[in-house]
């Protein structure tokens, strides 16, 4: 995005908004059709959307980027995964409080950047405040990403899960809290997926004269999402073993993240966790644990790379 089209959008706010319909209906409309998002949650993820796109528009793409893998992730072996149905707490259809917990560390970290620094481009910035705000909100995005790349694959894994917290205890798979090297080497991937989002897009619209450094900058931020992003997803396992409210279903025997377990028609009753973490709280939590992280690993950055 040239700098011509940045003053066109800042002056006129009808111009983002028809580009903004434009690229979202057929989204929005395809995610119902495949039922990637209730209909419900159709007017969050528009709002969300078009908040993005207008003070951030690569954190947008990222969130495109990952809203349309994630979501074509939960079709993979979709039949094996059916069991699971009744252990994890949202299924594949989001509704909006999954769209709420997958970007709001995205537009708080972008506002921020906004107000510090109202440019649309890539770290176009010498400022060591408005760097670190930046990557933080690419990076809540690499976490979560990463943390349904885990989810949606490591399920899938041959071998059992091993709880996070205590490595030698293998656990059901689909237990909170439990890690899979297939899933590890998911979320791994999910964030780098998003990362070079950033990196493509970096290439593609510079904002630093000279190639060479441009090259290692974005590089090196390319870097630190992408760690930022697998660490989050292990928070997200972390969280989930110790601080999650888990329920348990006496007909069924099982562990749930359920209130309401719907296969058997029963209620479930609290057994671990506190009350008020649900899985979208531990989204969040590990999300904003990914984005400081990142801000973390900016700020140890000398100067010249800021």
């Amino acid at each position: 995005m040239n700098p011509l089209t940045i003053d066109i959008l800042q002056q006129n706010w009808l111009l983002p908004l028809m580009i903004d319909i434009l690229v979202h209906l057929p989204v929005l409309l395809i995610s119902l059709k495949k039922k990637f998002l209730q209909p419900k949650a159709t007017f969050t993820a528009a709002l969300v959307g078009f908040t993005l796109f207008l003070i951030n528009p690569l954190a947008w793409l990222c969130l495109i980027v990952f809203f349309l893998t994630a979501s074509s992730l939960s079709f993979v072996k979709k039949s094996e995964k059916k069991n699971f149905k009744e252990v994890f707490e949202k299924g594949s259809t989001r509704d909006s409080g999954q769209v709420i917990a997958n970007s709001i560390g995205a537009i708080i970290f972008s506002f921020l950047y906004f107000i510090f620094n109202i440019n649309f481009t890539v770290l176009a910035t010498n400022n060591i405040i408005t760097a670190p705000l930046f990557v933080a909100s690419i990076a809540y995005i690499a976490a979560v990403n990463a943390d349904t790349f885990a989810t949606e694959l490591g399920v899938l894994s041959e071998k059992p899960p091993r709880l996070i917290t205590k490595p030698f205890k293998i656990v059901p798979k689909g237990t909170s809290g439990g890690i899979t090297l297939l899933g590890t080497l998911a979320s791994l991937i999910g964030s780098i997926l998003i990362a070079s989002t950033f990196f493509i897009w970096s290439l593609l619209f510079p904002t630093i004269h000279d190639p060479t450094t441009n090259f290692l900058i974005v590089f090196i931020i390319s870097v630190i999402i992408t760690l930022a992003g697998l660490l989050g997803s292990l928070i997200d396992s972390f969280l989930g073993a110790t601080i999650q409210q888990m329920y348990y279903c006496p007909t069924c025997d099982k562990e749930t993240e359920k209130k309401f377990h719907t296969k058997c028609q029963s209620a479930t009753t609290p057994t671990r966790g506190w009350k008020l973490i649900n899985n979208d709280a531990v989204n969040i939590l590990a999300g904003f644990g990914s984005s400081l992280f990142g801000i973390f690993l900016v700020s140890l950055l000398p100067p010249l790379f800021l």
